[in-house]
């Protein structure tokens, strides 16, 4: 029989009423559980629950900045959950709010409780997890607010910054596909009346038109050929890895991944650190945030060579271009004067910074060069459709 969850009230020896939630196979277990703590059950309840959707990064942010601003102003975690739960309008963080207070009303500390729950990731549960042992939770509930704040804004201001390029990209090849799907069919028709051969370039443009009009199949294997390399990025490392390779390679968007992977990177392990967290674990904590296998892999083998006796810096070093000068030579200097979080705080606020300045240019450098690759595909297809009127004397 599988285990359940139940919600149960009742009594103990002094009078006073608990409530509490039990996992079991049935009422009677909690029950026998229940009285072999001396504690009269009063009412014991399955609950029943689907299964738990994973709450949106932006509102698990929301939530920790709220809990950040409540605990520092010295109001006790049961009261600031209960006000944070009262004033959400948002059922999801509601819902969350109320197993939290439930958990630690039934005796689990903060962490374990954010642990059941499922829904906050690696960084935030070693952060409540070193402030219960630190008992400096409203410090660093502040720090990691900060943290996640700045890393919704970054990616909210790359997010931002491509859309224009990716939406011009997709007018363009929209106003090609109308083209030939609607334009040079017109055309074909009259040149057919002509008698006379047409420019290849035009019977090119006229053979790629019919291939989308009249072989329906092609959309087929496009869209086959889409989904097949999505599977593949998906399940193959080895397909996802050498995507990656090329992709960092590219001039803007490998500047674009190495900066936002540095100051994730630099920020998460200062929170980290202030945190009390061992290098170490930090170092296993964020190997897996990067979606780049090569970033992964590079932080793992810095946490190898700590392990073997290196220092921070002198593992990164090893790395090649994955940590440029600066990195090293700062945590180098946080290392030999004990600041290393304060010297990864730098790190990630100068990275941060470039990022933003990066950001900021990137949709001034890439308006021209969408504009070019448009006018291009548009100007190759007028191009072809108007040599033969061009050729009309001759052909007369």
């Amino acid at each position: 029989m599988f285990e359940s969850q139940f919600a149960w009230r009742g009594v103990n020896r002094a009078g006073l009423t608990l409530t509490g939630v039990s996992t079991a196979r049935s009422k009677a277990e909690v029950r026998n559980a229940l009285l072999a703590q001396r504690i009269r059950p009063v009412r014991i309840q399955k609950q029943w629950q689907l299964k738990a959707q994973p709450i949106k990064r932006q509102h698990i942010t929301l939530f920790t900045r709220q809990l950040s601003s409540l605990i520092s102003a010295s109001v006790p975690l049961l009261q600031a959950l209960e006000i944070i739960g009262r004033s959400q309008s948002l059922p999801e963080l509601q819902r969350l709010t109320h197993q939290l207070k439930t958990d630690i009303e039934a005796g689990a500390s903060l962490y374990q409780a954010c642990l059941a729950s499922k829904q906050f990731d690696d960084l935030f549960c070693n952060v409540i997890a070193a402030s219960d042992l630190s008992g400096q939770l409203d410090v660093l509930l502040t720090r990691l607010s900060m943290h996640r704040e700045k890393a919704d804004q970054l990616r909210a201001n790359l997010r931002s910054a491509l859309m224009y390029p990716c939406l011009v990209l997709c007018l363009a090849l929209g106003v090609v596909w109308g083209l030939l799907v609607f334009v040079v069919p017109t055309f074909d028709s009259v040149f057919a009346s002509f008698g006379a051969e047409l420019p290849l370039f035009t019977q090119a443009v006229i053979r790629m038109s019919k291939v989308f009009t009249d072989q329906l199949w092609v959309y087929v294997l496009i869209a086959f050929a889409v989904w097949c390399a999505m599977q593949a990025y998906k399940s193959s490392v080895a397909f996802k890895r050498l995507v990656q390779k090329h992709m960092c390679k590219w001039p803007v968007i490998g500047t674009v991944i190495q900066h936002a992977f540095l100051a994730n990177w630099s920020h998460t392990m200062s929170t980290l650190l202030t945190a009390s967290v061992p290098l170490n674990e930090g170092l296993k904590i964020v190997s897996p945030m990067s979606s780049v296998l090569a970033y992964q892999e590079a932080v793992q083998n810095v946490d190898r060579l700590i392990m073997q006796g290196q220092s921070l810096s002198q593992a990164l070093q090893s790395q090649g271009a994955m940590f440029p000068d600066l990195v090293i030579q700062l945590c180098w200097i946080g290392e030999e004067s004990g600041t290393l979080e304060t010297m990864l705080a730098n790190v990630a606020q100068h990275y941060e910074a470039e990022m933003s300045r990066f950001v900021a240019q990137l949709g001034v450098l890439l308006e021209p060069i969408i504009m070019l690759v448009l006018a291009t595909l548009v100007g190759a297809v007028m191009l072809a459709l108007y040599l033969p009127v061009f050729q009309l004397g001759q052909v007369v």
